[in-house]
């Protein structure tokens, strides 16, 4: 048998991706209040806005990017051997938060580019598309998180 893709470093990026999981959770969260506390009290975002849409965005896209270079590796060992033989709802559950986290890709994106911008006016469009797109995103990775968690209860330690 061919060895799978980076499986010698499989534990050490799986601890990277929570890692990065976690910082995105919380920078996403502050964010996403800041923006929302702004919008409805009609003032600029405070300057820690950008900040932690920069922190958001580069975590997502590390642990975007771990998460791929874990997919051989999950997918043999994981899926292939375990969830889809005996658990196919978590198979699935996998499939459906791996597809929204690909669709809100270029949402964090845009955020980390936007969110800067934004702070000039209270009103306007581009905050108010910079608060949908930060709670958005929010609700992406809240969901995908508690999937996450959900798949590794599954499989079990």
């Amino acid at each position: 048998m061919q060895p799978l893709f980076l499986d010698w470093a499989s534990k050490p990026l799986l601890v990277i991706h929570a890692i990065a999981s976690v910082i995105l959770i919380g920078s996403i969260s502050h964010l996403a209040w800041e923006l929302t506390s702004a919008w409805r009290k009609a003032r600029p975002a405070r300057p820690s806005s950008g900040l932690w849409a920069k922190i958001a965005g580069l975590s997502y896209l590390v642990s975007f990017a771990v998460g791929l270079l874990l997919y051989p590796t999950f997918r043999y060992r994981t899926r292939g051997l375990y969830l889809d033989r005996y658990e196919p709802w978590a198979s699935n559950l996998f499939d459906i938060k791996e597809n929204l986290l690909g669709l809100a890709l270029p949402l964090a994106v845009g955020l980390m580019v936007l969110a800067g911008r934004s702070r000039a006016h209270a009103r306007g469009p581009l905050p108010g598309v910079v608060l949908s797109m930060a709670l958005a995103v929010w609700l992406i990775v809240v969901v995908s998180v508690v999937a996450g968690l959900i798949v590794t209860n599954a499989r079990g330690v």
